[in-house]
C-alpha cells in the first residue's frame, strides 16, 4: 500500500520522476509509430504533433516566429509537462491505492488529451478524429499512464525499504 506518512514533496519527486520516465518511453513508442504508420504528413497522434504548440502558443500568449522557435516550444512542453503530470499519480496513490490511482491516472490523461487539443489545439473535437489518432491517443496514454505508476511504485517501494533499514 501507498505509504501515507512520508512527505508529500517526496511523492512528488517520484511522480516526477515516473513522468519523465514515462514521457520517455510515449516518446519512444510514439517514434515507432510514425517510423512503422505514419505518412510523413498527418500525425500518428496530435501528442506528436504541431497542435502541443499551438496549444501552448494559446496558453502563453506566444506565437513562435520560427522552426526552431516551434521545436523548442514543443519540447520544453512535451518533455517538462510530461513530466509534471506524473506528479498527479502520487496524490491520486494516496487516496486511492495504486492499482485504482493507475486506472483514475490514465482516464485523467486522457481526458485532458481530449478536451485540450480540441480547446487550444486546434484539432476537431475527439469524435471527429480519424480513427488511427484516437486509438494511438488511447494506447500511448494508456503505455505512459503504466510507465508513471510503475516508475512512481518502484521508487516509493525503494524509499519505504530504505527507511525501514534506516529506522
Amino acid at each position: 500500500m501507498w505509504n501515507t506518512r512520508r512527505p508529500l514533496l517526496r511523492d512528488a519527486m517520484q511522480g516526477l520522476a515516473g513522468g519523465l520516465a514515462g514521457t520517455t518511453v510515449m516518446t519512444a513508442t510514439l517514434k515507432l509509430e510514425q517510423l512503422l504508420v505514419g505518412d510523413g504528413h498527418t500525425p500518428v497522434d496530435y501528442d506528436a504533433s504541431d497542435h502541443v504548440v499551438t496549444a501552448a502558443g494559446a496558453v502563453l500568449h506566444y506565437r513562435p516566429q520560427t522552426a526552431a522557435a516551434s521545436k523548442a516550444l514543443f519540447l520544453v512542453v512535451h518533455w517538462g509537462y510530461g513530466s509534471a503530470v506524473g506528479v498527479g499519480y502520487p496524490v491520486l496513490a494516496r487516496v486511492l491505492g495504486p492499482r485504482r490511482a493507475a486506472a483514475a491516472f490514465y482516464v485523467a490523461c486522457q481526458a485532458m488529451a481530449l478536451t485540450l487539443f480540441p480547446t487550444l489545439g486546434g484539432t476537431p473535437p475527439p469524435w471527429r478524429w480519424h480513427r488511427r489518432i484516437l486509438l494511438s491517443s488511447l494506447v500511448q496514454h494508456a503505455i505512459y499512464a503504466a510507465v508513471v505508476a510503475a516508475g512512481a511504485q518502484a521508487l516509493s517501494a525503494r524509499d519505504d525499504a530504505v527507511g525501514e533499514v534506516g529506522e
